[in-house]
């Protein structure tokens, strides 16, 4: 690090989460290297060239990834990603999640670097205490998210063990369901396919009966909390990110996004299951618990649901 100017390495540096971290921390003046397969990422060529004049770009397989720099910080995002995404992984999911974060960790070790390694809430499935400290209950035996929450948790152990076998340092976020700009539709995320519909004037397709609840955060509540909890002193943490004034139902979100862009689009009620198959599994209710994150780093989010909403259809 130079002059308060880190180099960093953003895996998944092309999706949504890593599009948004990539403008936030080239605003704050670092150095940055970004690898992606575009698996889960819709950025054109334009796009990728107009990054290309402010950092390393790498469009490839992170476990593929080998470079001669050296970095101070490596943000973990590359994952399979998306309820609709990670369906074609199926049975591939687990063993992709541990070897990318195998990958960063030994990345992290061979250049002293402090490893982010991006989680999820997913991993509480079916846990009533969703905290950091709390037991996690997996009850359901098969289905790709369940493969996907617990690749995500096999993850978390692998970094932990790097960290005390071999000194790795790292903390762990687990994000609870984030909107923003330029999130995918195609992957399954709710907001932008509501959005979608009310723009097309297409049916908006809730799920079951729509009672299934979240607690929706803004990315850039979200990236507060990330970069704050990188920038500290804090070693071996594992962190809930999101914003639990944002709880609601999938019903009444889906209402919210149908005043606010103005639609006359009607609600219809899916079996997704009978649309996307049996490997298709709704996810437990999500509900961040940040209690932690505001006691260490004082996170406290910001941005309301009907903000959060408007800026993303503005």
């Amino acid at each position: 690090m130079k002059n308060g100017k880190k180099k960093i390495l953003i895996s998944g540096g092309l999706g949504f989460v890593g599009k948004h971290l990539t403008c936030y921390l080239l605003e704050q003046g670092h150095e940055l290297t970004l690898v992606d397969n575009l698996s889960g990422s819709d950025c054109d060529t334009n796009r990728i060239e107009a990054l290309r004049q402010k950092c390393r770009v790498f469009v490839m397989n992170f476990l593929d990834f080998k470079s001669t720099e050296t970095f101070d910080e490596v943000y973990h995002l590359a994952s399979p990603v998306g309820a609709i995404g990670i369906l074609k992984s199926s049975g591939r999911i687990s063993k992709e999640i541990v070897d990318l974060a195998v990958k960063a960790s030994e990345i992290a070790l061979e250049n002293n670097a402090k490893l982010m390694y991006i989680s999820s809430s997913e991993v509480y499935y079916a846990s009533e205490v969703q905290e950091e400290e709390s037991n996690i209950l997996l009850t359901i035996h098969q289905g790709a998210r369940i493969e996907y929450a617990m690749g995500k948790y096999a993850g978390e152990i692998s970094v932990r063990n790097f960290g005390l076998h071999q000194g790795l340092k790292y903390n762990i976020c687990r994000p609870f369901n984030l909107i923003g700009k330029d999130q995918s539709s195609k992957l399954g995320f709710v907001v932008p396919r509501f959005i979608e519909s009310c723009r097309q004037n297409t049916s908006l397709e809730v799920f079951h009966d729509g009672q299934q609840v979240r607690s929706f955060c803004h990315i850039d509540d979200f990236l507060e909390g990330l970069v704050s909890l990188q920038n500290s002193e804090l070693v071996g943490e594992t962190i809930n990110l999101g914003n639990i004034k944002n709880k609601t139902t999938i019903l009444e979100l889906a209402y919210l996004i149908i005043e606010l862009t103005g639609s006359t689009a009607a609600i219809s009620f899916v079996n997704p299951s009978l649309k996307y198959g049996k490997l298709y599994m709704e996810g437990g209710e999500k509900i961040a618990n940040t209690k932690k994150a505001n006691s260490l780093l004082g996170y406290e989010p910001k941005i309301e649901l009907r903000e959060a909403i408007q800026k993303i259809i503005s």
